[in-house]
């Protein structure tokens, strides 16, 4: 058997911790007055992501026939979000949000029960936490608890001429406009107390279900009910524009991108060289959500991404006819991801830091960046397959069973 560890195909790195490869490069190939602040911590996230435990044997490979070959290798990506181009016509005009928010009271009895906020906003819950995280936002910016807040459907008929929830801008866009529109009813609340109490609205606080008015504290149901019974709106819209993003593709200048997020992942695997069967056995990631929203829904977010990912590098195999009619059009003709192709061993770890950018409470979009972590396992199978001979096996994508074969048959045979 053959067992090998290796980073050498990382690239190399500056004292400043910056990869010769990565912007900025040498041929400073990125749009014109584009920076990417943080490249600095390509450095730290080597150094984190190598502290994984690389000596510990996978005790599933005993269970493997004599011949395998076994590897683990390390990749790196920057992610670029808010805006993307398309051909002549900049995205830009997408990265906008708006949404409608009503506060509700019954005046007749002011519990806390009585007390909910209707949310209406554009984005598109998918499974991925938007209407959780939306909602934390609004409970924030009140001080109440979560299940006070209500989240209908997404109707144009409240909101018209939404976005698209997509290219991972969901929360950004829909979080930073609910933010907008309960700043409003809240700084409306505080204005009316104010004048109730003789005081001044920066010396009221909204926390825990209550309003603390210097030294008094009345619940937010009462603050609703005597804002609503001295004829203060307890309704507003909310809107929002990604800020600081333009494009001149003629030019190639501007700047497409509101930020970056970043990830490294490693990942073991193995593969039986008389057949070409393979299985990721070990995956570790860290992946940079800024300040996490809801690190459980963002660690899912990265789990589900990374076996995306491989699963279109290594599983997902499109065919079509001589015609040219595609014959996999459905899960039912073609291999996706299943649960059990996850890694045994997966440890996912969230990269501690705000983001730099003004984001709604200085988050990341965790939607598509933790996709390309997925490459992890396709370098991880070639560098297996070069493991097998001195020639180049030329392992293509999807790196299914098959081609996994055919490519350690190049190694061998320096075809």
């Amino acid at each position: 058997s053959y067992h090998n560890e290796i980073c050498h195909e990382m690239p190399l790195y500056h004292r400043d911790g910056i990869p010769e490869n990565t912007y900025p490069c040498k041929q400073n190939r990125q749009p014109a007055g584009l920076r990417d602040t943080e490249s600095h911590i390509y450095g730290r996230y080597l150094s984190s992501s190598l502290q994984s435990d690389r000596k510990k044997v996978h005790p599933l490979i005993e269970a493997w026939e004599e011949k395998r070959q076994r590897n683990r290798i390390l990749t790196l990506e920057n992610f670029r979000l808010v805006c993307g181009m398309w051909e002549d016509v900049c995205a830009c005009c997408m990265k906008q949000q708006k949404l409608l928010l009503r506060a509700i009271a019954n005046t007749a009895r002011v519990k806390p029960s009585h007390l909910h906020y209707f949310l209406n906003h554009g984005g598109t819950e998918m499974g991925q936490g938007l209407f959780q995280k939306v909602a934390q936002v609004a409970a924030s910016r009140f001080g109440v608890d979560l299940s006070v807040v209500k989240i209908t459907a997404t109707d144009t008929g409240k909101v018209p001429n939404t976005s698209a929830t997509a290219a991972s801008s969901g929360t950004d866009l829909n979080g930073m406009a609910v933010q907008a529109a309960c700043d409003t009813i809240r700084d409306r609340i505080a204005d009316h107390l104010a004048e109730r109490y003789q005081t001044t609205a920066d010396q009221i606080r909204f926390a825990d279900g209550q309003v603390h008015i210097g030294e008094e504290e009345i619940s937010f149901a009462q603050a609703a009910a005597s804002a609503y019974e001295n004829r203060v709106s307890l309704s507003s819209t909310g809107y929002y524009k990604t800020p600081e993003i333009e494009w001149d593709r003629i030019k190639g200048r501007g700047r497409p991108f509101f930020y970056f997020a970043y990830g490294a992942a490693v990942t073991e695997v193995v593969i039986d060289t008389l057949t070409g069967e393979n299985r990721i056995l070990r995956t570790d990631i860290l992946h940079d959500a800024g300040a996490s929203l809801n690190p459980a829904l963002d660690i899912g977010q990265i789990e589900g991404g990374y076996v995306q990912g491989a699963g279109w590098l290594t599983t997902e195999e499109l065919v079509w006819d001589a015609k040219g009619t595609l014959k996999t059009h459905a899960p039912s003709t073609y291999k996706i991801p299943a649960i059990s192709d996850r890694p045994d061993v997966f440890n996912v770890a969230l990269w501690d830091e705000p983001n730099p950018a003004q984001t709604i409470y200085r988050s990341k979009a965790v939607g598509e960046p933790p996709l390309m972590l997925g490459i992890s396992a396709f370098i991880a199978l070639s560098d297996a397959v070069r493991a097998c001979g001195d020639g180049f096996g030329d392992l293509q994508t999807p790196a299914t069973a098959e081609a996994v074969l055919t490519a350690i048959g190049k190694a061998r045979n320096a075809l």
